[in-house]
């Protein structure tokens, strides 16, 4: 997925930021507009946190104009501008205060079916299934891409503090193809109580049975005949797979979702 343009304005605004040891030296927490989370170094060890002012509201671009945010984003040290990190980091935090989203209405009905789904409380197994002759149901997912949240896996309810939520793993594509085994990303989206603010936390994971790259005799005719077999598999192996076989862990990453903290009298 190429990067749209996300980053026009940018601002690293380390007044309202702090950043400090815990007693393990292998992680830190950070902290800004109103939200705290900590991080492994092994994600980073660094972070650099956008304060992004909004588009206008007119704005035509793939995905829709973006709202107000406030992103963590971590990363290794890297020599590319501040803007490569928005498709290059290590993780996001993004932090939306729903107020702004009045005037976005892709991202008001995100909103709205996260907490839709969190009030009926479905099982989660229907947003793990692939049928090509039905409409693909997806789960709730900010920013807004400009593509297709094409699978669902490893799905469940979480309460974070605050926050409630879900937490997935997931691709988003332009295209009908077998999966690469660095396309995923597992993902917590939260609210909290009042609807006042919506987290979103997105990690790059790398994870087991996918390959790398496609055969250089892959037959793609051969492979769309089985498509609803293979996204069917594809979402039960990576359900049932051990969290410690995905890079990375998909347990150090749940412990930096628990760690999310949100002062609901901030902002």
């Amino acid at each position: 997925m190429k990067r749209w343009s996300l980053v026009i304005v940018v601002m690293l605004l380390a007044l309202a930021t702090t950043v400090s040891a815990q007693e393990d030296s292998a992680w830190s927490t950070v902290s800004a507009d109103g939200v705290a989370l900590a991080y492994p170094h092994s994600l980073g060890p660094n972070v650099n946190i956008v304060h992004y002012a909004g588009d206008d509201p007119s704005l035509g671009q793939p995905g829709g104009p973006l709202p107000p945010y406030t992103e963590f984003q971590l990363y290794e040290k890297t020599d590319e501008p501040v803007d490569y990190l928005a498709w290059n980091g290590k993780g996001y935090v993004t932090v939306y205060h729903t107020a702004d989203f009045a005037n976005y209405p892709l991202y008001q009905d995100q909103l709205t079916a996260l907490q839709k789904l969190l009030t009926d409380a479905p099982a989660l197994d229907s947003f793990m299934a692939y049928d090509s002759n039905q409409p693909m149901p997806n789960l709730p997912f900010l920013p807004v891409y400009p593509a297709a949240q094409v699978i669902r896996a490893a799905a469940q309810y979480a309460e974070i503090g605050s926050l409630k939520g879900i937490i997935y793993l997931t691709v988003f594509r332009q295209d009908a193809s077998p999966f690469l085994n660095n396309e995923f990303y597992y993902t917590f989206q939260g609210v909290t109580a009042d609807g006042a603010v919506y987290v979103s936390a997105r990690f790059p994971v790398v994870v087991p049975g996918v390959p790398a790259e496609l055969p250089a005799d892959f037959d793609y005719d051969a492979w769309v005949t089985g498509i609803d077999q293979y996204m069917n598999d594809t979402m039960a192996a990576l359900t049932a797979a051990d969290a410690a076989s995905f890079a990375p862990s998909l347990t150090e990453l749940n412990d930096v979702f628990n760690s999310i903290v949100v002062n609901t009298a901030a902002g």
